[in-house]
């Protein structure tokens, strides 16, 4: 009976080859963990980015709101100009030691724990600012306007984890910058709107509320 020794090289080969961590006929057939982790786009992404944006721009109109309407604000609430002016500048003050935190959340917690912490502070901040505005009380509307202005960072920040979360490596940048207009468009919006709203009656709307 004859060696083979056809079969012992052969043997001898893939040995080797294991060794060594090539790619030898035994494990050809295995897929490596890159082709296995497939990237699934939803075709739901669009409407999180829509919503994602609805967020971004309502911060970016309560951020705003007071700055076309001053005078209003002031005579309303009966403060001082500075105190008007600091409903806006407290979003650039909370900024600075919020973004830290902010993106310690957003980058270990995860883009939806993130997310929920912004859109809550953000919410939170709107129900006292209308509690405060119905029965002119500027405490809960500054408190109201602080809260949103410590979710701003969780939302400014997000736009390219929204990206890299939810859609394809090719429309991440369209995706991204659709995400990071949607604050300037709440801007301009935060800029029309409350003049258009007030109007030319706004003595009126003042005394009806005060008698309320």
């Amino acid at each position: 009976m004859g060696l083979d020794v056809t079969a012992i090289n052969t043997e001898e080969s893939e040995l080797l080859n294991g060794l060594s961590g090539s790619r030898g006929p035994s494990d050809s057939k295995q897929p490596s963990p890159a082709a296995a982790a497939q990237f699934v786009a939803y075709g739901e992404r669009w409407f999180q980015l829509a919503l994602f944006c609805v967020l971004s721009m309502s911060n970016a109109l309560l951020w705003i709101t007071f700055a076309p309407i001053s005078n209003h604000a002031q005579e309303f609430y009966g403060v001082s100009t500075i105190a008007i002016n600091m409903m806006s500048v407290v979003f650039m003050i909370a900024y600075i030691p919020v973004v830290f935190p902010a993106s310690y959340f957003l980058d270990v917690k995860g883009l939806r724990f993130g997310l929920l912490l912004g859109s809550g502070g953000n919410l939170l901040g709107s129900l006292l600012r209308i509690t405060g505005t119905k029965h002119p009380q500027f405490f809960l509307v500054a408190t109201g306007q602080t809260l949103a202005a410590i979710a701003q960072p969780f939302i400014l920040n997000a736009p390219p984890l929204v990206a890299a979360n939810w859609f394809p490596e090719h429309q991440r940048t369209l995706a991204t910058t659709i995400a990071s207009v949607a604050n300037p468009v709440g801007v301009a919006i935060g800029f029309v709107l409350p003049p258009t709203v007030v109007g030319s009656n706004v003595r009126m709307i003042m005394t009806m509320m005060h008698n309320d």
